[in-house]
């Protein structure tokens, strides 16, 4: 079956093949692309429907929004109101509720009269809404926030102001009786959740018992069997058993990935591994994540990569970015050109803005227009875009008088005025 693309004819859009074909009609206000299940959304007069690749509106276009989820269920607002729909556009959970959340493990938290519960997949009430808000601080600003989902069959949520365990059918597992600290959420990471009691934290398992002891001032989830914890100001990690692997020496920690941790000592980060054998020396005013092998550093205000163990710092450059497919962003002077992964500059620092390569292009902005060049700088679609957005199953989103569209590699523009 030909591939669809969305597709604008003046202010209408419908579908055309690669070759700009129109295979479904341009009727709509706005439409998607078409999902992996072989349906796409459409708009009309501001209401959300679905359609399938024949055109068949499934979905009558009366939702205010229609989101794809991970699950088989999509989540629908209508009329202000969360629900969630089948694929065939049955609605399977009423839009009766102010707020809902994902699926996990059948249950997903709805909120009601601001009140949290849960319902299964079939859209029964399993679980009354009777819990309480999270709160969540992010950048010094306190919001509401619920993450509840179960895992392995329990989920935490919070009652009179307590956190306590609940199972899939509601019975308490453990007494609400864990406290708030720092707006932060207890939540299982590996079988554990960190809880706190009496003004420490400890953790407890699915069944609600303490596994490791109410000790510390702060603590973490576990990642990769390690998680960290604080005691008389300084940080360290545990183990599942309690056991304090590495010492609490650290000015800050943050989580293991792949064998390691990033690590701060006398104001400058390092990398340790599980044993807390240090791996970089703290030299390091800033470590990023691991991007095909290579770790951007910053060093006395200059960036660079560890690649094997070994360091190299790129004098030239205010600014590096972690490489993808290849090559990474530097800005030189305000300028925008990439380097390879020997640290070579293959395209110099001669555009105003660019984004990643992808699929062998990236967007790059020149004399306030985008455009898209090759690994080897050659232009293969002009300068002529208000903004350009990375190529997707050989599509790229760009943007013409204030509206986005979409363009082949070839250049091919899937749009009539």
């Amino acid at each position: 079956m030909s591939k669809l693309i969305p597709f604008r004819k003046k202010n209408k859009w419908g579908f055309s093949s690669p070759d700009k074909k129109i295979l479904i009609a341009c009727l709509f206000d706005r439409v998607t692309e078409f999902s992996n299940k072989g349906l796409a959304v459409v708009v009309i007069n501001g209401k959300h429907g679905l359609i399938d690749r024949l055109g068949n509106l499934l979905v009558p276009c009366r939702y205010d929004y229609i989101e794809y989820p991970s699950s088989n269920l999509l989540w629908v607002i209508k009329e202000g109101k969360q629900g969630f729909i089948n694929w065939a556009g049955k609605e399977i959970v009423p839009c009766i509720y102010q707020s809902a959340i994902e699926f996990s493990e059948n249950r997903a938290a709805v909120k009601r009269n601001n009140k949290w519960g849960f319902v299964d997949a079939s859209g029964i009430q399993i679980i009354p809404c009777i819990y309480e808000e999270g709160y969540s601080n992010m950048h010094n600003e306190i919001f509401p926030f619920c993450s509840y989902s179960f895992n392995n069959g329990v989920a935490v949520v919070k009652f009179n102001g307590k956190w306590g365990i609940i199972d899939s059918l509601g019975n308490a597992v453990t007494s609400f009786i864990y406290e708030d600290k720092n707006f932060s959420m207890p939540a299982f990471y590996e079988e554990l959740a960190k809880v706190r009691l009496e003004g420490k934290y400890g953790y407890i398992d699915t069944q609600g018992k303490e596994k490791i002891p109410f000790l510390y001032d702060e603590a973490k989830g576990f990642v990769e069997g390690r998680a960290i914890i604080k005691q008389d100001n300084k940080y360290g990690y545990i183990n599942k058993y309690g056991e304090n692997v590495i010492p609490c020496r650290f000015e800050q920690a943050q989580d293991f990935s792949d064998g390691k941790a990033k690590v701060k000592v006398n104001g400058y980060w390092g990398l340790i591994d599980a044993l807390g054998r240090q791996i970089e020396p703290y030299l390091f005013d800033y470590i990023g994540d691991d991007f095909e092998g290579q770790t951007l550093v910053k060093m006395n205000g200059k960036y660079g990569f560890i690649n094997d163990g070994f360091c190299t710092i790129l004098s030239d450059y205010d600014k590096i970015y972690s490489y993808q497919n290849g090559f990474a962003k530097v800005v030189e002077n305000s300028k925008a050109g990439f380097i390879n992964h020997y640290s070579e500059e293959v395209i110099i620092c001669n555009y105003e803005n660019a984004r990643n390569f992808s699929e062998g292009l990236a967007a790059v902005q020149y004399r306030n227009k985008w455009g898209f060049i090759n690994e080897y700088d050659k232009i293969i679609i002009p300068f002529k875009y208000e903004n350009a957005f990375h190529f997707r199953n050989g599509l790229a989103q760009v943007n013409i008088n204030g509206c986005g569209h979409f363009i082949s590699k070839e250049g091919i523009e899937y749009w009539e005025d």
